[in-house]
């Protein structure tokens, strides 16, 4: 089942995520940001990890790095 969510991120822009399965909260795309960082070389085999499409795959990245960079910026440290 595909699984559509409205989500507005850190810039104020909204954008929809969708996943065939469980929802992708923000908190998941900046998780699967840094998984992403430190442990996939590209987009494709990201994508086949956690079952997504290659658009929904770079729709999480750069959710979850705009995310991630606005708690740098404003010093957020913890979860």
């Amino acid at each position: 089942m595909t699984t559509y969510t409205s989500q507005t991120g850190p810039d104020g822009k909204s954008f929809t995520v969708a996943t065939h399965g469980p929802t992708v909260t923000r908190a998941d795309c900046r998780a699967m940001y840094l998984d992403w960082v430190n442990n996939f070389l590209t987009v494709a085999r990201f994508a086949e990890y956690y079952g997504l499409d290659a658009v929904t795959a770079s729709a999480v990245i750069d959710e979850g790095r705009a995310l991630h960079e606005w708690r740098v910026d404003h010093g957020i440290t913890h979860a």
